[in-house]
């Protein structure tokens, strides 16, 4: 599992600079890759939460497995990925912004202060603060309808965070 683990950070790392980067191709950003590979690790880890829930609801069988714990654990790493994707997204912009580099500032300003700012804004609501203020409570996380609520409201940001990536670079 950990060199798996090694092989999807790189290999996520390189489709980030593929996929996203090369859009833009006077952009640079060396945070870029791993912004983007924890965006992906979260999401999957959403997207496992959520299966787990569907699972719980629909077998009558995973009840003996899936418990308040293991729902618990999920909530517990779904709020730790969403404080780490906020710090490595504050510190990718930290470095943009206060190196005031022309070719790195484009990116960024098309996206937080052009037509696509409301999506940002949106992006930001959905991907760190809801789950973020959601998750950080025990019930919230052991409750299945307030559990499904945030991890629902987490994918969709991912969905619009990664349109935020390409459609403004089209």
């Amino acid at each position: 599992a950990p060199a798996l683990v090694i092989v999807y950070a790189v290999v996520m790392s390189l489709f980030a600079i593929d996929w996203a980067m090369s859009l833009e191709p006077h952009w640079f950003s060396t945070l870029f890759p791993a912004w983007f590979f924890m965006g992906a690790f979260w999401g999957g880890i959403v997207a496992t939460a959520l299966g787990s829930v569907l699972l719980k609801r629909t077998e009558p069988y995973a009840d003996e497995h899936i418990g308040a714990q293991q729902l618990h654990d999920l909530g517990k790493l779904s709020f730790g990925f969403s404080i780490f994707w906020a710090y490595l997204m504050y510190s990718q912009l930290l470095v943009i912004w206060y190196g005031n580099l022309p070719e790195e500032t484009s990116f960024v300003f098309w996206r937080l202060w052009g037509d696509w700012r409301p999506l940002s804004i949106t992006v930001g609501v959905l991907v760190f603060f809801i789950p973020f203020w959601g998750l950080i409570w025990v019930k919230s996380k052991t409750t299945i309808f307030t559990f499904t609520t945030f991890l629902t409201v987490s994918i969709i940001g991912f969905w619009f965070e990664r349109y935020l990536l390409v459609q403004p670079s089209l």
